[in-house]
């Protein structure tokens, strides 16, 4: 059988304008994701400049096609460099956490750990003049105070000093435990991972990837929505992902 022109819709490319039925909109195809199961899922851009990730590309409805293929923008994603886009105006922004002192609201900077004489470990991130204060209180008691690694947005609430960061690679938690600190490819996706590996970059690459951690919210925001689980929001490690398990 052959088609008609008119009777069927090309398929959607990155770079498409398309309609999104459930509230009309035309946004931009500028990345397209696809899961295990064989679900393709699209990043779009819309015309206010926000990006929304996870839409699925057949509910999509084709409408326009550019003439040239858009090149990849400091989103990390492609698109006319002419369109209004949030992600690119914060692409360069690095990714922090802020200082756990009461009323601040600077970024940390650092990773203070103690010993109470009368309670476990505890620890903090904290910025310089926060630090400084911090140290001055404890007054003699056993402390360490290191430099929080670049990606880091939390740190584990148990009080061990584990820095919690995305990974760039296929966008799950990953974590520095102290024990880790100053050594060559230090970041885990659990307690009981020894070696660092990223698993799901390996299958993408053929080559021994290990665990990195995304330092600007483009790099986070777009391995985020790349992630093979798509439910990265919901903060696991690759270890807990339910679509590896499944």
């Amino acid at each position: 059988m052959i088609l008609i022109p008119g009777s069927y819709l090309p398929a959607i490319r990155v770079g498409d304008t398309v309609r999104y039925p459930t509230t009309g909109e035309t946004p931009v195809v500028t990345a397209i994701h696809e899961r295990p199961d064989g679900t393709a899922l699209a990043d779009l851009l819309f015309p206010s400049g926000s990006t929304g990730s996870g839409y699925r590309l057949v509910d999509l409805e084709h409408l326009v096609r550019p003439a040239t293929e858009p090149v990849e923008q400091p989103c990390l994603r492609r698109h006319d460099p002419n369109l209004l886009c949030a992600r690119c105006a914060e692409a360069t922004e690095p990714v922090t956490t802020g200082c756990a002192a009461v009323l601040c609201s600077k970024p940390a900077t650092n990773l203070v750990l103690w010993w109470p004489p009368s309670s476990g470990q505890q620890a903090k991130a904290l910025c310089p003049a926060d630090t400084e204060q911090h140290l001055a209180r404890l007054r003699g008691i056993p402390s360490r105070v290191v430099d929080l690694a670049d990606g880091t947005h939390s740190l584990l609430a148990d009080g061990s000093g584990t820095q919690v960061a995305n990974c760039r690679q296929c966008g799950h938690r990953i974590y520095l435990y102290p024990a880790q600190l100053g050594r060559k490819e230090p970041w885990r996706d659990g307690e009981y991972d020894e070696t660092g590996r990223c698993q799901v970059a390996e299958d993408r690459n053929a080559i021994r990837m290990v665990h990195e951690p995304a330092v600007t919210l483009a790099e986070r925001d777009y391995a985020r929505a790349a992630a093979t689980c798509g439910t990265t929001y919901d903060g696991h490690s690759l270890a807990d992902c339910p679509a590896r398990r499944s």
